[in-house]
């Protein structure tokens, strides 16, 4: 009779299974908390604009941006046109962290937000434009 060689695998090829696995599931984790940071990027960056585009209508209606504000709650409750409306629904402050708010020499505002991301990235928005500092 034929004596047959047990099947499966050995302990080594198993561990060594299990360090492939391992090595891809953390390349995987560090990709998937890039991508989830470049999305807090956008999303910040994107409410930003709107703020940005609601104290431009503000600016048409009042001549000039609002004066310096302490918090992102004050500047919201600023932008109201002459009549008491709201010019917009600003965007909830979840995706920025309020740093300030002030007017350059030449009446001009820059706003700082901290995102909410691992880098602690600042963004700046000048009535020109959005940027990282």
């Amino acid at each position: 009779m034929r004596r047959r060689r047990p099947r499966g695998f050995t302990l080594y090829e198993l561990l060594i299974a299990v360090v492939i696995v391992g090595i891809l599931a953390g390349l995987a984790i560090v990709r998937y908390m890039n991508l989830q940071d470049k999305s807090r990027q956008a999303a910040a960056t994107y409410d930003l604009d709107l703020v940005r585009k609601l104290l431009a209508i503000y600016a048409t209606d009042y001549g000039g941006y609002p004066v310096a504000v302490a918090s992102y709650d004050d500047l919201k409750s600023q932008l109201v046109g002459p009549d008491g409306l709201s010019y917009g629904r600003c965007p909830p402050s979840n995706t920025f962290q309020w740093a300030s708010y002030q007017l350059d020499a030449s009446q001009n505002y820059v706003l700082r937000v901290n995102i909410v991301d691992r880098q602690h990235t600042v963004l700046i928005a000048t009535p020109d434009r959005i940027y990282r500092e």
